[in-house]
């Protein structure tokens, strides 16, 4: 396993079945190394997801976790992308093999009161 600094968990426009022209970036520059969960609440922002950390453990977004071959330039490339609606930290990430990680995420900053919330936590699932 990769150490955690080089870890990202995506969990809307930039998983495997996006397609967003940075998910190829992804493709070129990272490992795959599954799907996991965040302890969070996802929100709908039109044509893409916002999330928010969530202290019920029930609150679950599902994305993937990439190793990234160079954490630096992926940085630099995605806080660009990601804008000022998003703020990068790292989180707790669960593993659908059980184990747990440490992960760079995007949490959205601005408030979430009068957005539609995702319940199934799945940015790609039909609700």
């Amino acid at each position: 396993m990769a150490a955690s600094e080089n870890l990202l968990f995506v969990y809307g426009t930039l998983r495997r079945a996006g397609r967003n022209p940075i998910c190829r970036m992804l493709d070129h520059r990272t490992d795959f190394i599954g799907v996991g969960t965040f302890r969070g609440q996802l929100y709908d922002l039109g044509s893409y997801p916002g999330v928010v950390p969530s202290p019920d453990a029930a609150d679950r977004v599902i994305g993937e976790v990439y190793a990234l071959h160079d954490p630096d330039k992926a940085f630099s490339i995605l806080d660009n992308y990601e804008t000022s609606e998003y703020r990068r930290e790292k989180h707790p990430i669960a593993l659908e093999d059980g184990r747990q990680v440490q992960a760079w995420i995007y949490i959205y900053v601005y408030p979430t009161d009068t957005l539609r919330r995702i319940a199934s936590g799945d940015y790609l699932a039909p609700e």
